[in-house]
């Protein structure tokens, strides 16, 4: 999934955030143009597929107060998390395959040890039905 997809209802609050106010104010909250300009273009990097853009940091770092720094924040810890989960869900799928793997060899394994117990079955047979054969002379 791209961070895009994941995040929608984060977008829609920052679409909200930078959209539905008037220009400069959100609710309480001052606005200035500077934070605003930083979003949109850390925004327009983000869903362009960059989930850590310069711009977020330099948010946060310049305008802490700033109501847009917690949307930037969140969209970078989101997108964060979501590599992290690809990275995990990689891991794990690489597990899989080395236990897939492991599994194939043990039935192999098994296979070999249940044809040995026949053949070696069969040969007591062979050895029960000699010595009856020896007894009875």
């Amino acid at each position: 999934m791209t961070p895009l997809k994941t995040h929608i209802p984060l977008l829609l609050i920052c679409a909200l955030l930078t959209t539905a106010c008037a220009p400069g104010r959100f609710g309480p909250f001052q606005i200035n143009p500077q934070d605003e300009s930083l979003f949109r273009a850390g925004l327009s990097r983000w869903e362009a597929g960059d989930t850590d853009p310069a711009e977020f940091h330099s948010l946060v770092q310049d305008y802490p107060d700033s109501p847009l720094t917690l949307a930037a924040a969140a969209l970078r810890a989101g997108a964060e998390q979501t590599e992290n989960l690809r990275n995990q869900s990689t891991q794990d799928q690489e597990r899989l395959r080395r236990l897939e793997k492991q599994h194939a060899q043990a039935s192999r394994e098994l296979d070999a040890c249940r044809a040995q117990v026949r053949e070696l079955d069969a040969q007591a047979q062979q050895f029960k039905q000699i010595l009856i054969d020896t007894e009875g002379r």
